[in-house]
């Protein structure tokens, strides 16, 4: 009779290990499937490296533009930029006045003057700020020749947003030694953790006993520099 019980406690408890055990592998999947978390994010300062490049020279196009110039009766600028179109009144009017003054000039003058607008120029202009700066040179003769542009974008520090990777959960194995006070009767207890991204973890253990051991650890504070 005594052998019976005592067999059917060992069936018991062997199949109470395996329900232990069972039951620990479906709680670990139902909180791994409550781990899943977005990357945090957060922002770096990244200094940019600078760019050289520039065009070769090009014939770039020449339109004329005409003193008067109508659409439907109506004047119409000749550009929208304010700017341009300022400067494009301007220097008709100038037009205007040099083509007067040219038709009244003597002969020999009128050789000189017109020398003097079929001359070669060559130019150049510089564009700087803290971003970019440009170098545009060029040749011309009464219309631009020849233009071309340098440029250096310079060194940015600019904000940059970067993922950083949490912790879903870990996984630990581990082993323990105990000893009653009279260090007579030693106990080793392996053990298996899960442990969240949150820092509470589940813990199975199994001692030299046959015990078995279900844990809880839960953070009440952690220190992050």
């Amino acid at each position: 009779m005594e052998k019976k019980i005592q067999y059917e406690l060992n069936r018991f408890y062997r199949m109470l290990k395996w329900v232990i055990v069972i039951g620990f592998a479906i709680l670990i999947g139902i909180l791994l499937r409550k781990c899943k978390v977005e990357p945090s994010v957060t922002t770096q300062k990244v200094t940019t490296k600078e760019i050289k490049g520039g065009y070769k020279y090009v014939e770039p196009k020449n339109t004329v533009i005409e003193n008067n110039y109508y659409v439907n009766g109506k004047k119409q600028p000749a550009s929208n930029d304010k700017f341009l179109q300022e400067q494009i009144d301007k220097l008709l009017a100038e037009n205007q006045k040099l083509i007067e003054l040219f038709s009244e000039k003597p002969a020999a003058e009128k050789d000189s003057l017109y020398k003097e607008a079929i001359k070669i120029n060559e130019f150049s202009q510089t564009f700087d700020d803290d971003k970019v700066k440009i170098d545009v040179s060029g040749i011309s003769q009464g219309k631009v020749k020849a233009i071309k542009a340098d440029y250096f974008i310079k060194p940015q520090k600019i904000d940059v947003e970067v993922k950083q990777k949490q912790r879903v959960f870990a996984l630990k194995l581990g082993a323990e030694y105990g000893n009653s006070i009279e260090l007579n009767k030693g106990v080793f207890k392996g053990n298996i953790e899960f442990e969240n991204k949150k820092g509470n973890s589940l813990s199975y253990s199994y001692d030299s006993d046959k015990r078995h051991w279900l844990g809880y650890k839960m953070t009440i504070f952690d220190i992050k520099k």
